[in-house]
């Protein structure tokens, strides 16, 4: 008998692990817990990129530092889960991107070059990133900010494409008898922006929705950027962010603008940006101390670039003067702002 109910309990057992186990892992089951897969379950992709420092710059491991951060930021835009970006040696960062099912577009964003743009900050600021009297507005939800313009990107061909998944967010005021739960809905940064939709047939660049087979998920939102504008960026990495009132975004967080880019006819502090990083002379351009023993980084332009920095800062100049209040040079690396003097 004693042997009978330890053999059904050794079988209850079984049955409920089996239960158990199950529950974990069937989709949808209020226990389920997804595996997180690296490249070696479910593929991707894995970058190994070497440093060549310019002639006579001896690299350090700060310069390493540097372009770890600004790998980061350019995962971000593909939107990849948990990726792994990593220093290796004294002269190499390594990138693994699970689940990339379009090597070539991951590719082609981590290893192209770094874009510095110099932006006469304050007419450079389209609506809402900019009040009427001129002033930098900062908005920590990108969705937001894309849901106001909306109107503006039905205008012509847009300049980009951002797509945002619903995430469901519980609140939960009072206690006791007055406690009250409310669960809403807010779309989170999927990845983008993406200047196109769909490959592009004559370069082979792969589009904001080919990881989704050409369409957005049920339940997910593709907006557009409108046409003459970017996606302008600015972390807590940086020094101050434009018009955020806390000075800079807490970790884990990001300030957006929108910024006019490209040519516009009749508007005479164009085009946008004004100054960009092909206007300087490389062997000029270099890091230094102030007087004061402060880090200060010493830029020499060519010919093109000295007119140009010329026209930008007399505007400036005359402008502050006019409106009685200081005006800014911002300086923004791969669409992210780094400071504003």
């Amino acid at each position: 008998m004693t042997s009978r109910r330890s053999s059904l309990i050794l079988v209850l057992l079984i049955v409920v692990a089996l239960v158990g186990t199950a529950l974990i892992a069937l989709p949808g089951s209020p226990w389920h817990r997804g595996v997180k897969k690296g490249l070696d379950l479910q593929g991707g992709l894995e970058v190994i990129l070497k440093a060549q420092p310019p002639r006579n710059h001896q690299l350090t491991p700060d310069d390493l530092d540097r372009s770890v951060a600004i790998m980061r930021s350019r995962v971000d835009k593909l939107g990849v889960a948990s990726p792994e970006i990593r220093k290796q040696g004294s002269n190499q960062i390594v990138i693994q991107l699970a689940g990339v099912h379009d090597p070539a577009q991951a590719a082609s964003i981590i290893g192209s070059t770094a874009q510095l743009e110099l932006y006469d900050l304050e007419p450079s600021l389209v609506p809402p990133s900019v009040t009427v009297t001129g002033t930098p507005v900062a908005t920590r939800n990108l969705y937001d900010l894309l849901t106001r313009v909306q109107a503006s990107a039905k205008k012509g061909r847009p300049s980009g494409y951002v797509l945002f998944k619903p995430v469901k967010v519980t609140t939960t005021t009072g206690t006791g008898k007055n406690k009250k739960t409310k669960t809403t809905t807010t779309y989170v940064k999927a990845a983008g922006p993406i200047d196109s939709l769909h490959r592009d047939p004559s370069t082979g660049n792969a589009g904001l929705l080919d990881e989704h087979g050409g369409k957005a998920p049920k339940g997910w939102k593709v907006l557009p950027v409108p046409r003459g504008t970017v996606v302008i960026t600015c972390s807590h990495t940086a020094t101050l962010c434009p018009g955020d009132n806390a000075g800079i975004p807490p970790a884990g967080r990001t300030d957006y603008y929108l910024f006019k880019h490209g040519a516009y006819p009749g508007d005479s502090s164009g085009p946008f940006p004004q100054v960009t990083g092909n206007m300087l002379k490389l062997s000029g351009t270099r890091s230094d101390f102030d007087p004061n023993g402060q880090p200060v980084v010493l830029m020499q332009f060519n010919g093109k670039g000295n007119k140009a920095f010329f026209k930008v800062t007399k505007a400036e100049g005359v402008r502050g003067q006019i409106r009685k209040t200081p005006q800014h040079f911002a300086i923004v690396l791969d669409n992210d702002i780094k400071s504003f003097p």
